[in-house]
C-alpha cells in the first residue's frame, strides 16, 4: 500500500514520527498510533449467570516504514496489547 509511494505522504497520514533511525543508505521512520479498546462482554454461546467481560486494553500500533532516495521501499508493522 505504501512501497513505492514518497515519503511525504506519511506526514500527511501519520503526522511527526515517533523516531528516525539511521542506516547504511536508508533511514527508518517509526510511528505510532494508540487506542483504547473497551470492555465489552463476551458471548459464551450459552445461557450463564454472570456474564464473561473483556477488560479495559490500550493497543499500541508501531509502524516502521523504511526510506530510500525519498520514496518508500519497506512497510513493517507491529501490535501489542497492554491491559
Amino acid at each position: 500500500m505504501y512501497v513505492g509511494k514518497p515519503q511525504s505522504v506519511l506526514s500527511k497520514e501519520f503526522g511527526h514520527p515517533k523516531a528516525i533511525l539511521d542506516q547504511e543508505n536508508e533511514k527508518v521512520y517509526v510511528y505510532e498510533i494508540v487506542k483504547e479498546l473497551k470492555s465489552t462482554t463476551i458471548n459464551q454461546g450459552k445461557l450463564t449467570m454472570d456474564p464473561m467481560v473483556s477488560p479495559v486494553v490500550e493497543k499500541t500500533e508501531r509502524y516502521y516504514f523504511t526510506v530510500k532516495n525519498e520514496k518508500i521501499i519497506k512497510v513493517k508493522v507491529e501490535e501489542e496489547y497492554q491491559r
